[in-house]
C-alpha cells in the first residue's frame, strides 16, 4: 500500500515539475533553490542511482578498487531484497529494513515517472489504510 501511495504521489510530483520547471532557473534564489534541493533532487534520485550504478559498473571493469566498490553495492542491493523473506521468518534487522525502504521508495518514484509518461488518467485516489 505504501508503494502504491508513493507511486501515485510521484506521478503527481512529475506533473508539478513539468508545470513549475521555470522555478528552478528563473527564480533560483531563494524559492528555486528550495524547490530544487528539497523536491527535484529527491524526484530524480532513481535516475541518479541508475546512472551511478552504470558508471560504477564501467569503472569496475577498469579498476580493482571500483570492482570492490561495485561488489559492495551489489551486496547492499541483495541485502535489501533479503529483508522481506527474513521478516516473514520473524527476523527483523533494522539496517536491512532501511535499505529495503530506500530501494522500494526509489522504485516507486521510477514507477510514478513511468505513470506520468503514460499520462495520469485521473486525480481521484483512495487513501491508504494505515495501522495506528
Amino acid at each position: 500500500q505504501e508503494y502504491r501511495r508513493k507511486r501515485r504521489i510521484s506521478a503527481g510530483n512529475f506533473q508539478n515539475l513539468s508545470q513549475y520547471y521555470d522555478l528552478i532557473y528563473r527564480k533560483f534564489f531563494p524559492l528555486g533553490f528550495v524547490f530544487l534541493s528539497h523536491k527535484v533532487l529527491r524526484w530524480i534520485g532513481p535516475f541518479l542511482l541508475i546512472m551511478g550504478g552504470v558508471a560504477l559498473l564501467l569503472l569496475a571493469l577498469q579498476s580493482n578498487f571500483y570492482a570492490f566498490i561495485f561488489k559492495i553495492a551489489i551486496f547492499l542491493f541483495i541485502s535489501a531484497l533479503l529483508d522481506l523473506p527474513l521478516q516473514r521468518m520473524g527476523i527483523y534487522l533494522s539496517p536491512l529494513r532501511l535499505l529495503r525502504y530506500f530501494f522500494t521508495m526509489n522504485l516507486a518514484l521510477l514507477s510514478g515517472f513511468w505513470m506520468y509518461l503514460k499520462g495520469v488518467k485521473t486525480n481521484a485516489w483512495q487513501p491508504t489504510i494505515r495501522k495506528t
